[in-house]
């Protein structure tokens, strides 16, 4: 709590200041915890209530952490008629510890190198359900 304590501390104490002190959590931790929520909300002298109501509202809060292993299939048209949603099964079914987030994306803009899998930033092409346990495999 001492970095979100020392921006607390910084800010001026004569504005609002919940918005920025929000953004900075995020920023530094990625999500905003339930914990952190809570020390804010104390530090802040405001209402959990209206936390929530921010976070609710602005889709770029998170109140989850990410998973260490972020896997993107497009599931845009051409990938689909290439066999983007046989590859979102079979990830599910590899998926049975939940060791990896899985998110379809509308269209990843490769399409000439679909059905595409990107994980953690690097983009696997022309994936076929075979190709899967080797991609998992170098994370």
């Amino acid at each position: 709590m001492k970095l979100l304590d020392d921006f607390i501390n910084s800010l001026d104490k004569n504005k609002d200041n919940l918005m920025d002190t929000l953004h900075f959590c995020q920023e530094s931790f990625g999500y905003i915890s339930e914990e952190n929520k809570d020390y804010i909300a104390k530090s802040l002298d405001v209402k959990v209530s209206k936390i929530d109501e921010i976070l609710n509202f602005y889709s770029y809060f998170k109140t989850k952490k990410d998973k260490e292993n972020k896997i993107i299939i497009c599931s845009g048209a051409l990938c689909q008629k290439k066999g983007s949603e046989k590859l979102t099964k079979e990830l599910e079914n590899l998926n049975k510890n939940n060791d990896f987030y899985i998110e379809n994306s509308r269209c990843i803009g490769a399409c000439g190198m679909g059905p595409i899998v990107v994980l953690n930033d690097k983009p696997y092409p022309k994936v076929e359900v075979k190709d899967l346990s080797n991609i998992l495999k170098t994370e």
